[in-house]
């Protein structure tokens, strides 16, 4: 538990890299999502305190650790905890790339949270999101019968203002960060690259 507390901390922290000595300044109370089902990470909530003289500090982040839950543990044999893990590390660091390239409100239509902060999985205890908490906005649903005509509309506009500003972007370097193998650990299967 311990390595964990400290992987939060180190995460909150390089958040915000323009507050010296952070947690002398913020006091951070970490609360683990229960509710938030996942197979690929842990959810949590870090309720941050500022003392006076500090500004720029939300009221609370969301953070996103990835790790395979203790369920899926139990129920595979070591050959496949291994496999898991690699696809983990694999579309972890995709999604830090996604953040990486597209800045909070940057692109028309197409909302996503806030992100302060990634780090890649590097080993045990290290990788993360930490981003803007939106977890009392958005819930999961055990089962979604489907889409509805207005929700159609609003995914499409969204998917069309994505496509919109990867059209206008010049700048097209941040292709080469999601090729395949461009960062060593993705060709974790044979046929990982029919999954692209």
């Amino acid at each position: 538990m311990e390595e964990k507390l400290k992987q939060l901390r180190r995460l909150v922290e390089n958040s915000f890299p323009n507050i010296a000595n952070f947690h002398e300044k913020v006091s951070v109370e970490f609360e683990k999502l229960e509710n938030a089902k996942s197979f690929w990470s842990e959810i949590y909530v870090a309720r941050l305190k500022v003392k006076e003289g500090v500004e720029g500090v939300p009221g609370d982040v969301f953070i996103k650790v990835p790790r395979i839950s203790e369920n899926v543990l139990r129920c595979e044999d070591e050959e496949a905890v291994d496999e898991l893990q690699n696809v983990l590390v694999y579309y972890s660091k995709k999604e830090n790339l996604f953040y990486k390239h597209f800045a909070y409100g940057t692109i028309p239509n197409f909302p996503f949270p806030k992100v302060y902060f990634t780090e890649d999985v590097a080993g045990e205890a290290t990788g993360g999101i930490v981003a803007e908490n939106l977890s009392e906005k958005v819930f999961a649903v055990e089962h979604i019968p489907g889409l509805n005509h207005e929700q159609i509309l609003r995914l499409m506009e969204a998917l069309a203002g994505f496509h919109n500003h990867l059209m206008k972007r010049e700048d097209k370097s941040y292709v080469e960060s999601f090729e395949e193998g461009a960062h060593g650990r993705e060709t974790y299967a044979a046929g990982n690259a029919n999954m692209m």
